[in-house]
C-alpha cells in the first residue's frame, strides 16, 4: 500500500496525517496554529509536525497541503491565507527545500472535494461540484479526477459569488457586499440571528428553533433556503455537475432543512430538470482537506 502525509492548515490547528492511497488516516497528530505573518514560520510548524508524525514508518511518496486560500497548485503559490495574515509566497519551495520531501499545495476546499470525489460521496462521478457551509463557504469542481483550480488559483472561491447585488452585507475586507458567504455561511445566520433578537451560538441553533416553530428562526431559515437555492442552481446552470457534496459545519444539521434545500432548487431550474439535481452530505467531515491533501500527491 502506498501513502502520504496530507496537511490542513488552519485557523486554530495545523493537523497533519499519514494517509494510505485508498484514503485512510492511518496516524494523525496536530498542533495549535501560531499567528504569524512570516511564512518561513508556517514552514517551522510544518516541519516540526513532519519530525512527530515519524514518517520513515512509512514509505510516503510526497505531502500534499492544503490552506484557507487561493493557490496556483501547478506551482504551490499561495495569494494570501487571511485567517494567518499571509500573503504572496511560494509554499511548495519553502517547504521542498526544509524538508526534502515532493511538496503539493491546494486550497483547502478544493482538496476536501478531491477527497469526496475519489473516495466519499463523488465517487464515481465524472463531475463532483463539492462546497463547504461553515464559517465561511468554500468550493471544489473535480472533473475526471482532477481539481480545476483556474489559470490564477481562485477559480471556486464560491463564497465571493455575488447571490444578492443589492445586499450590504459583507463578512470580511476579501469579500464582496451581497456574496454567498455573506449571506448563507453559518457566521452570517448567526450575524442574522442576532441582529434579529435571537442568541444563538452556532447556525444549527437556529434550525432547531425554526423546527420548534421560532417565527424569527422560520423566517431566517426560509430566506436562507432562498438563497442556498439560488446559488446551487445557478450553478447547476452553468457546470451541471453529476452531484453536489455539501459538507461543512452547517451541514451537521441537514436533517433539518436538506428535502426543503432539493425543493427550493427546483423552483429555479429548468422544469425538465426538476428532481434531478443530485444533492449529497459529505461522507467526510473534519478529515475530508487532509485526505484530499494527501490524495492528491498520487495523482500527480
Amino acid at each position: 500500500m502506498k501513502y502520504a502525509l496530507g496537511v490542513d492548515v488552519g485557523g486554530t490547528n495545523i493537523r497533519m496525517a499519514v494517509v494510505s492511497d485508498e484514503g485512510e488516516i492511518v496516524r494523525v497528530i496536530k498542533n495549535r496554529t501560531t499567528p504569524t505573518k512570516n511564512p518561513k514560520e508556517l514552514v517551522d510548524q510544518i516541519a516540526k509536525l513532519y519530525e512527530e508524525i515519524e514518517p520513515n514508518d512509512f514509505a510516503i511518496e510526497g505531502m500534499g497541503i492544503g490552506v484557507p486560500g487561493p493557490v496556483i497548485q501547478e506551482t504551490g503559490y499561495v495569494h494570501f491565507l487571511s485567517n494567518l495574515g499571509i500573503e504572496d509566497f511560494n509554499l511548495k519551495e519553502l517547504v521542498e527545500e526544509r524538508l526534502n520531501l515532493k511538496v503539493t499545495v491546494g486550497n483547502d476546499a478544493n482538496l476536501a472535494g478531491f477527497a469526496e470525489a475519489m473516495v466519499g460521496h463523488g465517487k464515481g462521478h465524472r463531475v463532483v461540484q463539492y462546497m463547504t457551509i461553515s464559517t465561511g463557504i468554500g468550493g471544489g469542481l473535480i472533473v475526471d479526477g482532477r481539481v480545476i483550480s483556474g489559470s490564477t488559483g481562485f477559480a471556486q472561491e464560491i463564497g465571493n459569488m455575488i447571490i444578492d447585488p443589492f445586499s450590504n452585507k459583507k463578512q470580511n475586507d476579501q469579500m464582496a457586499k451581497g456574496s454567498f458567504e455573506s449571506i448563507c455561511s453559518g457566521t452570517a445566520i448567526v450575524k442574522s440571528a442576532k441582529e434579529q433578537g435571537l442568541e444563538i451560538e452556532h447556525a444549527g441553533k437556529l434550525f432547531e428553533l425554526a423546527l420548534n416553530g421560532n417565527e424569527i428562526a422560520k423566517k431566517i431559515k426560509k430566506e436562507w433556503l432562498l438563497y442556498m437555492g439560488v446559488a446551487l442552481s445557478s450553478m447547476f446552470a452553468y457546470i451541471e455537475p453529476d452531484v453536489f457534496v455539501l459538507g461543512g459545519g452547517v451541514m451537521k444539521s441537514s436533517h433539518l432543512f436538506l428535502n426543503e434545500l432539493r425543493e427550493e432548487i427546483d423552483k429555479h431550474v429548468f422544469p425538465k430538470l426538476r428532481g434531478k439535481v443530485k444533492v449529497e452530505i459529505a461522507q467526510f467531515d473534519q478529515d475530508a482537506g487532509i485526505i484530499g491533501a494527501a490524495l492528491i500527491c498520487f495523482s500527480r
